[in-house]
C-alpha cells in the first residue's frame, strides 16, 4: 500500500477541524496543559533544588564556623589565658599607680574581671593589687575611681590572704565612710560588703 500524499494530509485536518472543531480544539488544549504541566514540573523542581541546595550550603557554613570558634577557644584556652594570669595581673596594678583617674578605673576594671577563681585572686594579692586599690580608693576624688575601686577589692577578698592584705593597709575607717555617707549605692554596698569580710575574718579564730 502507497504513502499517503502530504497534500491529502493537510487537507483531512482542514476538513476535520472544520467538522469537528470541539475534537480539534480539545486536542489542543490537551496539548496546551500537558505543556504547562511539564514546565510547571521543571519549575517546582528547579525551586525545590535550589533551596535544598541552600540548606545544604547553610548547614556545611555552620558546621565551619563552628570548628573556626572551637579552634580559636583551643588557641585562647592555651596561650592567651596562661599570660592573661601573669602579664595583665601586673600591669592591671601597674595602672593602679599612675596618676590619671582613667588609668586607675581601667586598672580596677581588670582585676575585677581577672579575679574569677581563688588561684587568680591570690596572685592578684601577691602582685599587690589589694594595697594598690586601697590607695586608689584613698587618693579617689570621684565616685566612678572609689565605686572601681571597692568594686575590685570586694571581688577580690573572698579568700583570707586578701582581707589580711586589706586590714593591713588600715582603709577600715574610710570603708566605714563610704558605707555610711556615699551618694553612690553600688559604692556603699560594696564597702559595707567588705566591712563584713573584715568582721568576719576577725572574729574568725576568736
Amino acid at each position: 500500500m502507497g504513502r499517503i500524499p502530504l497534500p491529502l494530509i493537510r487537507t483531512i485536518g482542514r476538513i476535520s477541524a472544520i467538522r469537528y472543531p470541539s475534537a480539534s480544539s480539545s486536542f489542543i488544549d490537551s496539548s496546551a496543559r500537558s505543556v504547562l504541566q511539564r514546565r510547571s514540573f521543571s519549575r517546582t523542581f528547579d525551586s525545590h533544588g535550589v533551596e535544598s541546595l541552600e540548606q545544604e550550603t547553610e548547614i556545611k557554613a555552620g558546621w565551619m564556623l563552628k570548628g573556626i570558634a572551637a579552634v580559636t577557644l583551643t588557641y585562647v584556652g592555651l596561650n592567651v589565658f596562661p599570660l592573661m594570669g601573669d602579664s595583665m595581673v601586673k600591669h592591671s596594678v601597674a595602672l593602679l599607680r599612675t596618676q590619671d583617674p582613667y588609668f586607675k578605673r581601667s586598672g580596677a576594671s581588670r582585676l575585677t574581671l581577672i579575679a574569677t577563681d581563688d588561684g587568680r585572686r591570690l596572685r592578684i594579692v601577691n602582685a599587690g593589687g589589694v594595697t594598690g586599690l586601697a590607695n586608689m580608693l584613698e587618693s579617689a576624688s570621684d565616685d566612678d575611681t572609689r565605686r572601681e575601686a571597692v568594686k575590685a577589692l570586694d571581688t577580690i577578698s573572698q579568700i583570707d590572704a586578701a582581707v589580711e592584705a586589706l586590714d593591713a593597709t588600715g582603709v577600715q575607717p574610710l570603708l566605714a565612710n563610704l558605707a555610711t555617707s556615699s551618694l553612690d549605692k553600688e559604692a556603699q554596698q560594696y564597702a559595707a560588703s567588705l566591712l563584713e569580710k573584715l568582721n568576719q575574718w576577725k572574729t574568725k579564730d576568736v
